[in-house]
């Protein structure tokens, strides 16, 4: 058994003087381009239908923000016991692997493709069989979180799995002022979501 150390630094959002939303992104690509950053974003405002994509159709592998479907697919598909909920709970909230495991196992990695497929998300899971991780693009998250945003607001499940995603466990969008949200994140080597 082997450990490894994993230096994450964070910094505050960058904030540009700026009075228009344009000039907003503008600047914000120039300064991904200055710091020659391989990255990926997406934003879209519930509110207005206001959407920004950067790099959308960029295949990243997802590591653990795979655990998001999991627990969709449980709470919108399954009559399940206590282990289950249990699973979904460390799966979310701590990132737990071998619970993400132990769910793709009791669902089947061909159901959860069809699943995200079916909720917008083309590239998840695109990986081979053995791969509980695979491959995922901005797009495709903000799918998945737009149905995940859906469901916690029209289902009576969802406060319980809203509670999951809403923790200080590897919270980096933790500042002053903001409260604590709702977030998964996921890294594998160079990728980090």
């Amino acid at each position: 058994v082997g450990t490894a150390n994993r230096i994450v630094i964070v910094r505050r959002p960058v904030t540009f003087d700026t009075d228009s939303k344009e000039e907003y992104i503008k600047n914000l690509e120039k300064y991904i381009k200055q710091k020659n950053y391989n990255i990926s974003l997406g934003y879209v405002n519930l509110n207005t239908g206001y959407t920004y994509m950067y790099n959308e159709k960029v295949i990243y592998y997802g590591a653990s923000l795979v655990k998001t479907v999991d627990a969709l697919y449980v709470y919108e598909k399954m009559n399940f016991d206590e282990d289950t909920r249990k699973n979904v709970e460390q799966a979310i909230s701590v990132s737990d692997n071998d619970s993400h495991r132990a769910l793709v196992d009791k669902i089947g990695i061909e159901k959860l493709r069809s699943y995200g497929r079916s909720i917008g998300a083309s590239n998840f899971l695109t990986r081979s069989n053995n791969d509980y991780f695979g491959n995922t693009t901005v797009k495709d998250q903000i799918s998945i979180w737009k149905y995940l945003y859906n469901f916690i607001n029209t289902s009576n499940k969802g406060i319980e799995l809203k509670n999951y995603f809403i923790n200080t466990y590897a919270n980096f969008l933790l500042f002053d002022g903001i409260p604590i949200t709702m977030h998964k994140y996921g890294y594998y080597d160079v990728y980090y979501h």
